[in-house]
């Protein structure tokens, strides 16, 4: 059984890659993926493989289906990034501005090319398999309004396997991580307000910007000593804009910052310390403050029988080496909505080399095309683990 998707694997990989160099000349923003998902929609057209478009606005759900039986999801992240490409490919973005700085491409890729594999082999399988094709991960993120349109639902999903490629990994190695792969990410806008004035009689003002250098110093003191030292937190800030010339003291001042966590608990008590933080500070110097305190994403935690559900798939796979860690990401995807709702894993895919570690986000990021084919033969052969007859 193993041995057709290996044949399958091979036979679409070329094409595979091909979809991916495709889709990076054509990046489309969150939410705005119209191009993306009509390639999408042509390839599943050829394949015979039906689908639902339409969701969360550009977002499809193709679905395979043989009999009675459990059911797979599997995530793939559709948008890009506002970013000018210096990777000096031959594909690069013919967008200007616009990149797949992210990896996206080759999960699109990946997953298009496990559902032609899972096509062609329907006799090694039973249930239903469902590919998620998400819009708007790097935003506000498509993984919560797909939920909402009941893409876990009819039938219920019984596990998802989301994959990102990482540089950071060499190409040939899959990493498992146990617990949390990801973490929670919330973010803030902070606008302390003062009395303005000349700087030259500061006696005369409030000035919110010796409040700001307060606040983000003692900012830093929250994950020093509120948090579990054996539990990693961040709190950063990485914005600050105040003032307009050297001899003036401004009215006010504009922060944003980024809290990220991997439990829960964690979470709730970067946000309280934070505005406990931010309220004494400024309440200490005659200052106020507006705080916009944003949950986003929560920790992505993988189920351990998931992991070792792909870790047993991929035993038969010389070419493929499983590793396993237990240090997350601070890193962060919405891919944890789907994790809330059903057991999941978050497979890093290793992408990189000696010679290219360019990081995500990077405008020089490009991966060794390699990893597509161990993606395919990573998804397909979970799924057909977990879906035996």
């Amino acid at each position: 059984m193993l041995e057709q998707i290996r044949n399958y694997a091979n036979e679409i990989f070329q094409e595979a890659v091909a979809i991916r160099r495709k889709l990076h000349e054509m990046p489309e923003l969150a939410f705005e993926e119209h191009k993306t998902a009509a390639f999408i929609k042509e390839r599943l057209d050829m394949w015979g493989i039906p689908y639902q478009d339409g969701v969360a606005g550009t977002g499809i759900v193709a679905t395979l289906e043989n009999g009675a039986g459990r059911c797979v999801a599997m995530r793939a992240d559709m948008d890009a990034l506002p970013v000018q490409e210096e990777s000096g490919c031959d594909f690069a973005s013919q967008i200007e501005g616009h990149m797949h700085a992210c990896g996206h491409d080759a999960h699109m890729a990946i997953v298009l090319g496990t559902a032609y594999v899972l096509s062609k082999t329907k006799e090694t399988w039973q249930g239903t398999v469902k590919f998620l094709f998400e819009p708007g991960e790097e935003e506000d993120g498509g993984a919560r309004p797909m939920i909402a349109e009941g893409v876990l639902k009819q039938p219920e999903v019984d596990i998802c396997l989301g994959i990102h490629v990482m540089n950071e990994i060499d190409v040939g190695s899959v990493r498992l991580t146990e617990g949390a792969a990801m973490a929670a990410d919330d973010e803030f806008d902070l606008i302390i307000k003062g009395k303005g004035g000349h700087g030259g009689w500061p006696q005369d003002t409030v000035d919110p910007i010796v409040a700001a250098c307060q606040v983000v110093n003692t900012l830093q003191t929250i994950v020093s000593r509120n948090a579990d030292s054996q539990d990693a937190a961040v709190v950063s800030i990485g914005s600050i804009h105040g003032g307009t010339t050297c001899n003036v003291i401004p009215d006010s001042v504009h922060l944003q910052g980024t809290a990220r966590s991997l439990k829960e608990e964690t979470r709730q008590m970067l946000q309280k310390r934070i505005e406990d933080v931010v309220k004494g500070v400024t309440e200490a110097l005659g200052a106020a403050y507006e705080l916009d305190y944003r949950l986003l994403y929560p920790p992505t935690v993988n189920a351990p029988e998931v992991n070792r559900l792909v870790e047993k798939a991929l035993q038969p796979f010389d070419e493929i080496q499983v590793t396993w860690t237990k240090e997350s990401s601070m890193g962060s995807d919405d891919f944890a909505f789907f994790a809330q709702e059903v057991p999941s894993a978050y497979i890093k895919l290793g992408s990189g080399t000696p010679q290219n570690r360019q990081p995500l986000h990077s405008s020089k990021f490009t991966i060794d095309e390699q990893v597509i084919l161990n993606g395919i033969l990573t998804l397909a052969a979970a799924t057909q683990q977990y879906l035996q007859p």
